[in-house]
């Protein structure tokens, strides 16, 4: 076993060095990890404020931006609570208390923002290898799939235009392999500490986090997948207390930062919002997501599917949505004009910029 957590280790940091070698070489050439926009004009310099105001020991309330406000409650959207910052400012304080760094001004920020980038991800691959390795009991399988969950094209658009958001790629493994032990243990703990992780490191993910992880639970109370998990009464009294203590272990942090996002006050929104909206192309050209064609193709496919409990899921009924999948594709291709994949994905991956721009 700790054959394995080495290897996994190892393999997860070389997977995501060779990730960022592109990025690498642009930090040669004095080009940064850092995108135009909100990457520039938010986030380097929120790094550099909070970490002057935590080294200064203002950890509650600054009078250095507008009037005066709570670094928790009018900051917590940002880096106020987030486990990669706070990691991040602590080694960037060693390294000054040695004197092998200089100031933590923005500049800063923007040169190490990809060695910061290679640490996330390689604890993201390495926690989804985790996960994956606990459901599968499968090396090979497990670490290829964190490896596809880490390196999408998702989490290097994210960290370079707004660098928190690919942190809740951190939790959601987590979220996920607690929620199987308590589903196949009933042992509450690390779903106890995940939640409050996510909770914790920022309010706004982890409501998202936590619709998810509750769509989970409901797929696999509907799926069975060992005869030994537990009823479904014992799994919901696991979840709502373990829900419950994250709560409070979280508060601290969570509390503050949603009592200043509902008193922030900003201008009405006027603007018409459809309740549905089919225009964003999920399967081919969307610009939040892009789920593989394939991979739906998969899990409408029997052979992907079946198991000793999926007598809930006809065979008849998979073959009539893969057949209908097929034919919707086909028409698709036919009657869509060629797509400029190559041009969507240089749209997005034009992130690497100077600092401070021209």
């Amino acid at each position: 076993m700790k054959k394995t957590a080495f290897l996994f280790v190892i393999s997860s940091f070389v997977i995501s060095l060779a990730a960022h070698l592109f990025f690498l070489y642009e930090w040669t050439e004095d080009r940064y990890m850092v995108g135009n926009g909100d990457g520039l004009a938010q986030m380097v310099i929120f790094k550099s404020f909070l970490f002057d105001q935590y080294k200064q020991g203002n950890f509650f309330y600054s009078y250095s931006f507008g009037l005066g406000g709570g670094i928790y409650s009018q900051l917590g959207y940002y880096f106020t609570t987030s486990f990669v910052f706070i990691g991040s400012a602590v080694a960037v304080f060693l390294l000054q208390l040695f004197h092998m760094a200089g100031d933590a001004d923005p500049l800063f920020w923007a040169n190490a923002a990809v060695f910061i980038s290679i640490v996330k991800l390689s604890l993201i691959i390495l926690i989804t290898s985790y996960a994956f390795f606990y459901m599968v009991k499968h090396k090979a399988a497990a670490f290829t799939g964190a490896v596809l969950y880490g390196t999408s094209v998702i989490y290097f658009r994210h960290t370079v235009f707004w660098e928190f958001f690919s942190d809740a790629m951190l939790w959601v493994p987590l979220l996920v392999v607690g929620a199987e032990k308590i589903i196949r243990e009933k042992r509450p703990g690390l779903f106890i500490i995940a939640c409050s992780l996510t909770l914790f490191n920022n309010f706004y993910f982890a409501y998202i986090n936590l619709i998810f992880i509750a769509i989970y639970v409901i797929f696999r109370w509907l799926i069975r997948l060992d005869d030994r998990e537990a009823s479904k009464w014992e799994q919901f009294r696991l979840f709502a207390v373990s829900c419950l203590i994250s709560f409070g272990v979280s508060a601290v942090s969570f509390v503050p930062a949603v009592y200043g996002f509902l008193n922030n006050l900003r201008p009405p929104y006027d603007q018409t919002i459809a309740m549905y909206d089919f225009t964003d192309d999920i399967l081919f050209s969307s610009r939040i997501i892009l789920l593989p064609a394939a991979f739906v193709l998969f899990c409408l496919s029997f052979h992907f599917t079946k198991t000793k409990h999926s007598g809930c899921l006809p065979e008849s009924a998979l073959y009539w949505g893969f057949s209908i999948s097929v034919r919707s594709l086909r028409a698709h291709l036919t009657a869509s004009p060629p797509l400029r994949t190559d041009l969507n994905i240089c749209s997005h991956l034009r992130l690497a910029r100077p600092w401070p721009p021209a």
